[in-house]
């Protein structure tokens, strides 16, 4: 999508996009990432947190909290940790799961079973 598509889309002056694309806005209005969030169709907490905005109601997602943290990983790389972090969670999920079906015990430090 090009900028003057986006700009369309999200009902915005295309040379303000192309300032706020090469960094000469240092903070969007919040109006902006709206409407741009909306265009993108992205999580509006994702585009307040890229642009350095602090939403306590909701967390970005993990790929976008990566990019900002660890800026040298590339999309891929963010991708592969928030996919591996997802099986993890799944995992540990089925465990919890197998738990309360009485699937297996949890066991003490000793390694003895708890019932």
């Amino acid at each position: 999508m090009s900028i003057r598509e986006l700009a369309t889309q999200a009902g915005l002056d295309s040379g303000a996009l192309t300032r706020i694309e090469h960094g000469k806005v240092a903070t969007p209005q919040p109006r902006t990432l709206k409407e741009l969030a909306t265009a993108l169709e992205v999580p509006l907490a994702d585009m307040f947190a890229r642009a350095g905005y602090v939403t306590p109601d909701e967390l970005p997602d993990l790929a976008t909290y990566l990019r900002l943290r660890y800026t040298n990983l590339s999309e891929e790389a963010c991708r592969s940790v928030e996919n591996y972090l997802q099986l993890v969670a799944s995992r540990q999920e089925a465990r919890r799961e197998n738990l309360s079906a009485g699937g297996l015990q949890p066991t003490t430090a000793q390694g003895s079973t708890t019932r």
